[in-house]
């Protein structure tokens, strides 16, 4: 894995820890990231948006509800603008 996905999951890792109730949920989520999953972060803000099975640690891209709205609302502008 390169340096930059791995900074990437440890810096997910650190921001998510906050949301576990114990230990034993720590555990469980460093499990994870060592096993078959592939994590899938927003291409605009990074915010890690979901994690499901695949290659191991590897890292797919997509846009978060927020970041997919701001971009439908900058089309929709830029359409209007267009057929004014």
């Amino acid at each position: 894995m390169s340096g930059t996905a791995t900074r990437r999951l440890q810096s997910w890792h650190d921001r998510s820890r906050s949301s576990r109730n114990s230990e034993e949920d720590d555990k469980k989520h460093m499990a994870n990231l060592n096993g078959g999953l592939m994590y899938v972060f927003c291409c605009k803000c990074r915010t890690p948006i979901d994690s499901k099975p695949g290659k191991l640690n590897s890292i797919s891209h997509g846009l978060c509800p927020e970041c997919f709205k701001n971009e439908m609302d900058e089309m929709e502008a830029k359409y209007k603008k267009q057929n004014a």
